[in-house]
């Protein structure tokens, strides 16, 4: 959803962590967050590396249907 909003690159941005203090990513681009997300999922065991594609498939898949039916989702009745 950000790609298709903002574009694929956006100006380099940090985050940090409440749970790992000290801890500063950079990012450039939207994509780095998702795959940084879905590595971590794996390294933490909390999801397997398909069931992390599969999720990141889904979302695009329900983003993309978002965008191309915002007028009808958000028309008023």
């Amino acid at each position: 959803m950000l790609t298709a909003l903002a574009g694929p690159r956006t100006a380099p941005f940090t985050l940090t962590s409440g749970t790992a203090p000290g801890v500063v990513r950079s990012y450039t681009a939207w994509h780095q967050l998702t795959l940084e997300n879905m590595d971590a999922r794996v390294w933490l065991g909390i999801h397997t590396r398909l069931a992390d594609e599969a999720g990141v498939e889904l979302g695009t898949d329900v983003a993309e249907y978002g965008l191309n039916h915002a007028r009808s989702l958000f028309r008023s009745h």
